[in-house]
């Protein structure tokens, strides 16, 4: 089965453990800091911000992800512009959206990036994805549809590898910390530094290569990573979760901006329901984010977008009534899973494994 810390299976037993632990957060706010903003990055972003909406609808809040941005930086770019002088029409749900349009001197510069020789040079995410298939889109997907776009090829690489990301992860975290406690960071900060940005460059360039590549991909990934020492850094080049969370905060204090974020709808697209939180472009000023049309809707992107998002609202009752009854109905609707079995057998492992995090669930 597929799924990773949003998308799928993976996404919903973050979801049983995330959505608890925040939802107390926005309870002590509303009580303590109504007029605060409620900045959410826990994953899966887009889910959590589903079901703390659901709650709590007078908190100020928005769900962010740096992929949407770091498209947008990485376009303008490849025009030599900089983003504010790049409008992008973007639609969809976080880590489910297709960048539609990206507007250059009244150009609609999509479709002639798509067919640039240096597509995946100037947009590292689309190699992933083959020309055919972007040419078939007339977008450019966000790197996780590559799970729905080629899940049997993602879940022979993955098998190949002989690791999950997870497992991946872990490792590359344990290492990190037998090798500080070798370093003493008090004694040699510098080079404990080093080894930090190390680890970060690793585990920034080898996302989605096992699942793209299999295991040759991932130690290419890896070794690449050990071989370039560049002190700056490579996972810096842009300013990731944290501008478009200042971005937010400026713009309240009165800098107006451009983002993309996860909110409630509110009709900028059309065929989803006002309080479904999509992932898209907004205003933000003084008054919050101002969802702005998403204009025309492909039917196939809509379809994916309305069940997965019945999977949300469905996982979202589930957490908020402990139903086992209801996790097995949501994961039946996910795309991913759609079986009856695997979600019953799915549910029952995640609760038992959880138990201590989500507590007791009614059948």
């Amino acid at each position: 089965m597929l799924g990773q810390e949003t998308t799928g299976p993976g996404g919903f037993a973050m979801a049983l453990r995330s959505v608890p632990v925040v939802a107390s957060y926005a309870r002590q706010m509303q009580q303590l800091c109504p007029d605060a903003w409620l900045l959410n990055f826990t994953n899966p972003a887009g889910l959590v911000v589903q079901a703390l909406s659901s709650e709590f609808p007078n908190l100020k809040m928005a769900g962010i992800c740096d992929t949407p941005s770091s498209m947008h930086r990485q376009l303008a770019a490849a025009f030599e512009r900089p983003t504010t002088e790049v409008q992008i029409r973007l639609f969809g749900l976080n880590h489910l959206s297709w960048l539609a349009e990206a507007v250059v001197d009244g150009e609609n510069v999509v479709p002639k990036l798509i067919e640039n020789d240096r597509l995946a040079e100037l947009m590292p995410e689309t190699a992933l994805f083959d020309r055919d298939l972007l040419r078939l889109l007339g977008m450019i997907p966000n790197e996780y549809l590559y799970f729905y776009y080629y899940r049997e090829r993602a879940v022979a690489n993955i098998q190949a590898a002989g690791e999950t990301r997870g497992e991946q992860v872990r490792r590359l975290s344990s290492e990190l910390v037998r090798d500080l406690a070798e370093i003493d960071p008090e004694s040699h900060p510098e080079q404990a530094w080093r080894r930090y940005r190390q680890y970060l460059d690793s585990r920034h360039g080898t996302y989605l290569a096992m699942e793209h590549g299999g295991k040759e991909a991932l130690e290419q990934a890896e070794a690449k990573t050990h071989d370039e020492d560049d002190e700056e850094g490579s996972v810096d080049g842009g300013e990731g979760y944290a501008g478009v969370a200042l971005d937010i905060l400026a713009s309240a204090g009165g800098a107006p901006a451009r983002i993309v974020a996860n909110v409630p709808n509110r009709g900028a697209v059309a065929g989803m329901q006002d309080d479904d939180v999509v992932e898209t472009v907004c205003e933000a000023g003084r008054d919050g984010l101002k969802t702005i049309p998403a204009g025309d809707i492909p039917e196939d992107c809509l379809l994916l977008m309305q069940s997965v998002k019945r999977y949300e609202r469905l996982t979202v009752e589930a957490i908020r009534t402990r139903s086992r009854k209801t996790a097995i109905e949501a994961l039946m609707a996910h795309p991913l899973v759609g079986s009856y079995s695997l979600a019953t057998s799915l549910v029952d492992a995640y609760l038992k494994a959880h138990q201590s995090y989500v507590g007791d669930w009614d059948a």
